[in-house]
């Protein structure tokens, strides 16, 4: 993690002033017409934050991983209404590195995500990296990225949008 990390986590009081969130912002806003609109809607459209991984799948001779992940829609906040929990799954294609810290057995299903970040590496290829309140990270590199997001467990790949 670049701006999110473990010990920022540890040590930062949000009401310190800290500016992390507006520095990764103001990244994103800078490779925001590098981001092709399936990553785009990863950043922008769904929370993953306090959501937990539910199953992960890795082909390595296919370079194909397949996270699915509880998250939420936190739009219904601005009406007063509660977050509504969505099932969401990711499917990384062309997928060149993917390293888990600590033990996966251990935060699989039992750890909520903190926070995520997308990095632009160069034409095409993209790190997605992924803090849990353990402290263990996922790192995720990949050139294509398709998503789906459901209610109530029915996950259909709609929006499919090779990365460019």
């Amino acid at each position: 993690m670049k701006y999110f990390t473990s010990k920022w986590w540890s040590e930062t009081s949000l009401e310190e002033g800290d500016d992390t969130f507006e520095r990764y912002r103001a990244y994103i806003n800078s490779i925001r017409s590098k981001l092709p609109p399936e990553v785009l809607r990863l950043v922008e459209g769904v929370s993953l934050h306090e959501g937990r991984v539910r199953s992960v799948a890795l082909d390595a001779k296919a370079a194909l991983l397949v996270l699915k992940l509880d998250g939420f829609d936190y739009s219904p906040l601005s009406e007063g209404k509660r977050p509504t929990n969505l099932q969401i799954a990711l499917r990384y294609e062309g997928v060149s590195a993917f390293s888990v810290t600590g033990k996966l057995n251990t935060w699989f299903k039992e750890s909520e995500l903190g926070y995520l970040e997308i990095e632009v590496l160069g034409r095409g290829k993209f790190e997605h990296r992924m803090l849990f309140c353990s402290g263990d990270e996922i790192t995720i590199r990949f050139r294509n990225l398709m998503s789906s997001v459901g209610s109530q467990g029915i996950f259909h790949w709609k929006d499919v949008i090779p990365l460019k």
